[in-house]
């Protein structure tokens, strides 16, 4: 008996090797579904099951089909292969305007090399009199951009080039990205011009951001310019709430202002609205910038340079922490900064206030070159002749608090119950409440509900699907079960 046992075990093994896994295939870079399934509405969205329609999503959209007012959900993990990805909203004529629900599902094998003002998974994110976003999504892959000749605003991120809304009204609609995990690396090497490079948007602008993690590295090389940050190289009018970049950046170009951050790149004066609040978020990566040439570079935690112009600037860090090194470089003296600081690196011009309330900077922050030392644990330097309050407050910094300031009213008008120099222990305690505070949004686009709900865990036991190419093989091991069969049974007759 033990011997027929035996041989039963061992045939089952063998069966075992040659089942094949359900998941769904790598996509091979060209087929698309001819449609999708589903209705569109919160009750019966549009289902993505398959590289195949997601592929079909951005050629429909990309043909001019906005999906405003439209609800996509993904049902499974997707694998893009490593194939070329042709972005969802190939620009400003044709945006993705509806609401993308991955559910906790995985888009893996996401790859980009060719240079495009519209860059990501999604080009152009934007709102078309409805509500509209991305929610409950990790992307994984890499970007490889080489020899990039683009001047002016083009984009290197890899979830949305562009989110955007107009910023010159108060747009009646929002726009979203809620519980998003990127792992994507960015590399951009002999580029003529300034890309924007981020973890996970290149442009933002009216546009909330809510839960969102980026875990690439970001490495620059280049002529002119660069701008990296861990969730969006520029932004205005734009919020940021349990934001957490992972990645480390190395920054460098021949010429030209560098701008490089944790969280967000540049805050522009290309729009009337000029504010943002950044409220429980982090950087732990470490960033380096470096400019052969003699000029001005801004390096930071949170936000490496922002301008309010003749507009209002209202700036609020709440509960921020910096745990990143920071390291900015210029090729010389005579003309040069680097604007070192672990929430900003330099505010600049505008009215109104700048509140810093229970931020912790645990980083170490250093400069290189430039004609002063303009670096702190908070900003590097303060510029303006109109910010009448600039308030700290609960703040702890492993370093000096102050910043450089010129031509300010009120330089730092209030510190209150901020510790400077603090010990690693103090430090570390602070920065851990910030991290604990950390949590997934719950928060709905255009009523969908979109909290984030774990991806349901298919039934482990493995069911035989052999492709086409195991066929043969598999009639053999039934072969020899059966054969095997036939020789226990003699010999059990036999006895």
């Amino acid at each position: 008996m033990k011997k027929v046992l035996s041989i039963v075990l061992c045939t089952v093994m063998l069966l075992s090797l040659f089942v094949v896994s359900t998941s769904a295939a790598a996509w091979d870079g060209t087929t698309a579904s001819t449609s999708l399934k589903g209705e569109g509405t919160a009750d019966k969205p549009y289902l993505v099951e398959t590289a195949e329609d997601l592929a079909f999503l951005a050629k429909d959209v990309n043909g001019g089909n906005k999906y405003a007012g439209k609800y996509i959900t993904q049902t499974a993990d997707i694998d893009l292969g490593g194939k070329e990805w042709a972005p969802i909203g190939a620009g400003t004529g044709s945006p993705f305007a509806g609401v993308y629900n991955g559910c906790g599902y995985t888009i893996k094998g996401f790859y980009q090399s060719a240079p495009l003002k519209f860059s990501g998974l999604f080009g152009y994110l934007a709102t078309d009199g409805f509500d509209g976003g991305i929610a409950n999504l990790t992307l994984e892959g890499k970007m490889e951009i080489k020899d990039a000749t683009l001047t002016g605003h083009w984009s290197a991120s890899p979830l949305v080039g562009w989110s955007f809304q107009n910023t010159t009204t108060v747009p009646t609609n929002t726009l979203r990205i809620i519980n998003i995990v990127t792992d994507v690396d960015i590399t951009v090497t002999n580029y003529a011009e300034s890309p924007r490079a981020a973890g996970v948007a290149g442009y933002a602008f009216r546009t909330e951001f809510e839960n969102v993690v980026s875990n690439g590295d970001i490495t620059l090389n280049g002529k002119a310019q660069g701008r990296a940050g861990g969730i969006v190289a520029e932004s205005n009018g734009t919020n940021y709430t349990n934001c957490v970049n992972n990645g480390n950046f190395t920054v460098n170009c021949e010429t030209g202002a560098i701008r490089t951050a944790g969280i967000v790149a540049y805050s522009s004066k290309n729009a009337t609205e000029r504010f943002m609040t950044l409220k429980n978020c982090v950087n732990n990566g470490d960033i380096t910038a470096k400019v052969a040439a003699d000029t001005t570079i801004y390096v930071a935690g949170m936000i490496a340079s922002f301008q309010g112009g003749t507009y209002d600037l209202n700036l609020v860090f709440d509960g921020c922490l910096n745990a990143g090194d920071l390291k900015g470089t210029t090729g010389g003296t005579a003309n040069s900064y680097a604007h070192v600081g672990g929430m900003g690196g330099y505010p600049e011009n505008g009215n109104n206030a700048i509140t810093v309330k229970g931020c912790v900077n645990t980083g170490a922050i250093a400069y290189e070159g430039g004609k002063q030392d303009r670096t702190s644990d908070i900003f590097g330097t303060i510029y303006s002749a109109n910010f009448e309050n600039i308030l700290y407050s609960d703040c702890v910094c492993v370093g000096k608090v102050k910043s450089v300031t010129f031509s300010v009213k009120n330089p730092e008008t209030a510190i209150t119950n901020c510790t400077e120099n603090a010990e690693a222990a103090v430090a570390a305690a602070a920065a851990k409440k910030i991290t604990d505070a950390l949590a997934p949004s719950a928060t709905k686009i255009a009523g969908f509900d979109t909290a984030y709900k774990a991806p349901v865990v298919p039934d482990p036991t493995p069911t035989p699907n052999p492709g086409t190419g195991d066929v043969a093989t598999l009639l053999v091991v039934m072969a020899i079960i059966s054969l095997a069969g036939v020789v226990v049974a003699k010999k059990v007759s036999a006895r």
